[in-house]
């Protein structure tokens, strides 16, 4: 629960300012059947916040070129 809010909270603020949220897991650590949920948790509170966007980084790259950033 302690990870999720971490994650939540790193994913508000970059919400917050209209900026990139990019989550780097390492399997090692993440890829265990009792962590999944926090993924899950995450992504679905994500997807509750409207105007989100999950892109790959190419596409990220498209966008920044398309629009002068």
């Amino acid at each position: 629960a302690d990870v999720f809010e971490i994650f939540r909270k790193e994913f508000d603020g970059a919400y917050r300012e209209g900026g990139v949220f990019q989550l780097t897991m390492h399997p090692h650590i993440s890829g265990h059947r009792s962590r999944i949920w926090i993924l899950e948790e995450l992504i679905r509170y994500m997807r509750s916040q409207p105007g989100v966007w999950f892109a790959t980084h190419a596409e990220i790259v498209r966008h920044a070129k398309a629009h002068g950033a």
